[in-house]
């Protein structure tokens, strides 16, 4: 079992050389039989690099959804209501139920838990922003202030409350360290207009 507290990020070694990257306040439970390598991922995130062993499939389980890869990298995040899969290199083959579909580097896909059909979506520059955790920083490009503000609450014990809720619609561009919270919020109160 591997975990992170809040504010937290882990690199860790798996067998057979694969890696996991773990975001802020997430969980991990890892099992290696004779056919696989699996990995549930109980909450939160976190980033794969596997290493190749076509004799043991790495899956990874988030819920109800599943996700299978051979040599690849792929990121997961868990949701209430479903996962998130984003694949930076190679193939993975992702499915919930009786649907199924493959992602490629440069692809992601929302898989809700129940669903008859996975959608797939080519967005690098995307991944690479919802990554971007990986070197302590969050990036919008015209996400939504409440967006922006739920992705800083993630990783802060100190809050921040949109106080008015005609602005949590407005849409906002910066990058910042996961740790300037308080820069964050100054700024946008400046940009805003707000106190």
């Amino acid at each position: 079992t591997l975990s992170t507290s809040r504010g937290e990020f882990r690199r860790v070694a798996l067998a057979e050389t694969s890696v996991a990257s773990i975001n802020s306040s997430s969980r991990l439970e890892g099992r290696r039989t004779s056919e696989k390598r699996q990995i549930t991922l109980v909450k939160g995130e976190a980033w794969f690099e596997v290493a190749k062993d076509k004799t043991k499939p790495f899956v990874v389980e988030a819920g109800d959804v599943r996700v299978r890869a051979v040599v690849t990298a792929f990121g997961v995040r868990r949701f209430k209501d479903g996962a998130e899969v984003l694949v930076t290199e190679g193939t993975v083959e992702v499915w919930t139920g009786n649907a199924k579909a493959l992602l490629t580097a440069g692809q992601r896909s929302f898989v809700p838990y129940r669903t008859a059909q996975i959608t797939v979506a080519r967005q690098p520059q995307e991944i690479q922003r919802k990554l971007a955790w990986r070197e302590g920083k969050l990036i919008f490009t015209r996400q939504t202030l409440g967006e922006a503000v739920a992705d800083f609450n993630r990783y802060s014990a100190k809050k921040i409350i949109i106080s008015d809720p005609a602005l949590e619609g407005k849409r906002i561009f910066g990058q910042y360290q996961i740790d300037a919270a308080e820069q964050f919020a100054r700024d946008i109160g400046a940009y805003l207009n707000v106190p």
